[in-house]
This record gives structure tokens, C-alpha cells and sequence, in this order.
């Protein structure tokens, strides 16, 4: 739920690994056509609308949502929302701040990223990889 940078990002990472069986929400009618030509399974959705709850039928072939929304307090609305509608599978969210960590666990979720703790590490790894010496 997402399909800002991290979102996409996430998208293919997944898709690498998994195949097609990946689908990407996004609130955003005008980035769905961009999206969908870069190959991404993509529908309209805003998770933070209860209007979107209300018509989202979760199978229980739907085993880990990823929550990349850029607002913490729209990932912990979609998490309540997800358990509500008897979702069992993995949740994993992303973070800003480290003060919103404990929120997103006392939720129950399974895993969270925080975004700037790991682009800092990502930043390093690219140009140590980069300005090696050949």
C-alpha cells in the first residue's frame, strides 16, 4: 500500500523474488497509468478511506502487506483496519522517526523499516561499491 519511491521499490524487490503474484495500491489516479507501463500490477486504493475497506475482500491467499504510506498515522490506520477485517498474514510498515517504531509493534506488526536509519547504510554500500579500485 504505497507506490511512492519505496513502494515501487519494494514492488520489484518482491516481484524479483516471488513472480507476478504482486499487487500495489495507490491513492494517486494519475501515477496509475506511469506505473502500469513500468509493469506493475497497480489499482486505486487509498488505505486511509474506509470506503476502500469496505470493498477490499482479502483472501487467504494474501500472505504479507507491505505499508510504505508516507504518513505514520495512515500506516496504523490500514493496520487496524487489516486485523479488523480478520487479516492473519504478515505486516511489515515503514517509519520516518524512531518514536513511531513502538506504535507500529504495539499493533502487531512484524517487521518495520526505518527509511532514513537504512539510506544512510544503502548511501555507504553504493559508493563503497562504486569507488572501489579495479
Amino acid at each position: 500500500l504505497g507506490m511512492g519511491r519505496i513502494g515501487q521499490g519494494a514492488y520489484f524487490e518482491l516481484e524479483n523474488k516471488y513472480g507476478t503474484v504482486i499487487l500495489g495500491v495507490e491513492n494517486d489516479s494519475d501515477k496509475l497509468p506511469t506505473l502500469r507501463a513500468q509493469g506493475m500490477n497497480v489499482i486505486e486504493g487509498d488505505a486511509t478511506d474506509t470506503d476502500f475497506w469496505d470493498k477490499v475482500l482479502l483472501s487467504n491467499q494474501v500472505n504479507l502487506v507491505l505499508l510504505a504510506m508516507p504518513h505514520h498515522s495512515g500506516n496504523l490506520y490500514a493496520i487496524e483496519k487489516l486485523r479488523s477485517h480478520g487479516f492473519a498474514g504478515k505486516i511489515a510498515a515503514i517509519v520516518r522517526f524512531e518514536d513511531d517504531i513502538a506504535s507500529l509493534k504495539e499493533q502487531g506488526v512484524d517487521a518495520v523499516f526505518n527509511v532514513y536509519d537504512e539510506a544512510g547504510s544503502g548511501f555507504a554500500r553504493h559508493v563503497i561499491k562504486r569507488l572501489q579500485p579495479r
